[in-house]
């Protein structure tokens, strides 16, 4: 639990060098091919249940207590990998453009995109170019 939500980390048997990982943003166990994948190559796989915040500003503040959690207590990565699948897209790429320091690539799958989604800011080397989805 990280700030009254379901929260969880999967820990690989052997963590791969730097202790990198991949925070699935929203449908966990979702079409889990790519994080099983990945878990047996030693990255971590990350999760917490903002289920229904649709990447608000309440989700993004939830979102940087378990980013801040894990690091600390886990020792992982700086740079994490977002997984956004569908709507969980609205998650992955709000918390990439609020914290782009914290960004090692962004992934999008399925993206919730429609015209009430909002503005969103797309992550590009480093670099970011504002954009509206619709």
């Amino acid at each position: 639990m990280v700030e009254g939500r379901p929260a969880l980390l999967i820990v690989p048997a052997k963590p791969a060098p730097g202790k990198p990982w991949i925070w699935r943003a929203e449908w966990f166990g979702h079409f889990p091919q790519a994080d099983l994948a990945l878990v047996a190559r030693g990255w971590h796989v990350g999760y917490m249940n903002a289920q229904d915040l649709y990447g608000s500003p309440p989700a993004m503040a939830l979102f940087d207590a378990y980013y801040r959690r894990v690091t600390a207590d886990y020792g992982l990565n700086a740079k994490v990998v977002m997984e956004g699948f569908s709507r969980g897209g609205l998650y992955a790429f709000n918390f990439a453009a609020q914290y782009p320091d914290r960004i090692a690539a962004l992934t999008s799958m399925r993206r919730c995109s429609t015209s009430t989604a909002g503005p969103v800011r797309i992550i590009r080397s480093g670099r970011s170019a504002s954009r509206t989805t619709g």
